[in-house]
């Protein structure tokens, strides 16, 4: 575990390599005009422009509508965001922070005339991690009302994750534009929403996976001027992201656990508590041992016994109770 440990800092630095086109990306974060939910859920807006959702936690949508100046949009970014407020630090609000979106929907419309707005299609998604059988695909397929399937991050949860949605056609004319998003969470679970979320778009020609925001301010200064805050936000990242690390990790907790007890002496343990329990007495027992210990005493007392069996006769006779 140790010897594994040690590559961690080497891979982290050959990632952050990696990612020097995505840092460049200009993605343009949109702020709320309105927010709305169903379900009883509620939606805050925080400083960073990503969206706390909170209250009631069951199947619903979330609707995100903000307006922007910018013309020929050409994808759409979705980054979930960790936060300790949530169960496992989300970034959904499932007992284990994870989250199932079933459908992200755009609707576009100039600003002018917001109420005949069109929905926009979404091709070609990508995202840092998918669940096995919760891939990012199924978040774009068309189909809104989809109870067992939509983009899922599980085991990988308490950290950022995002996607990104290339527009089939540039969205944004001048004059403005009025974006209407609805996030759609339909799974059958019930409790799968997601916790808290940030919506941008850019005019990349190719945008591609890029990164998130918090990433992008990470990587774009030298590693020597990272602050502890920003090195434990990547590395947490990187950590749980390696999936040969997780299996490590997870052997070594499996290794720690307490045994499995023995059925065998769980049964032998049952029957000697059994044995060990008070037998209850036979009555007629009990009457005989009585009986014995009344006959011990008279006969160690056999001059009191014989005084009273001779008054006893003699009070019982006929002559006696006759004069009385």
């Amino acid at each position: 575990m140790k010897a594994y440990e040690a590559t961690i800092p080497g891979k982290l630095a050959a990632w952050e390599k990696a990612q020097a086109g995505a840092i460049i990306n200009h993605w343009a974060i949109l702020e709320p005009k309105s927010l709305t939910a169903t379900g009883g859920a509620s939606l805050t807006k925080e400083a960073d422009g990503s969206i706390t959702v909170g209250d009631t936690n069951t199947k619903g949508v979330l609707t995100f509508v903000a307006e922007t100046d910018l013309t020929d949009i050409t994808g759409v970014r979705l980054e979930v965001l960790a936060d300790g407020r949530l169960p496992s630090k989300g970034p959904g609000r499932a007992p284990d922070g994870n989250f199932v979106l079933t459908e992200l929907q755009l609707a576009a419309a100039p600003k002018a005339t917001a109420n005949q707005s069109k929905l926009v299609g979404l091709q070609n998604p990508l995202a840092d991690f998918s669940q096995d059988g919760f891939e990012v695909a199924k978040a774009a397929d068309g189909n809104s009302h989809n109870a067992t399937g939509g983009w899922a991050v599980s085991p990988v949860t308490g950290v950022i994750h995002w996607a990104t949605f290339e527009a089939k056609e540039a969205v944004g004319k001048p004059g403005g534009t009025v974006l209407t998003f609805k996030l759609h969470h339909k799974y059958a679970g019930n409790v799968y929403q997601l916790g808290r979320f940030r919506l941008s778009v850019t005019r990349e020609p190719k945008p591609g996976l890029s990164l998130a925001e918090d990433f992008r301010a990470v990587l774009a200064n030298a590693p020597e001027v990272r602050s502890e805050a920003q090195k434990s936000l990547l590395l947490s990242y990187f950590r749980s992201m390696d999936k040969e690390l997780r299996q490590k990790i997870d052997a070594v907790n499996a290794s720690k656990a307490p045994l499995p007890v023995d059925p065998q002496l769980v049964t032998l343990r049952s029957l000697l508590e059994q044995a060990q329990r008070p037998v209850p007495i036979d009555p007629i027992l009990l009457q005989l041992r009585h009986d014995l210990e009344l006959s011990i005493q008279q006969a160690a007392t056999r001059r009191l016994t014989a005084v009273q069996d001779i008054a006893w006769a003699l009070i019982n006779s006929p002559a006696f109770l006759f004069n009385h």
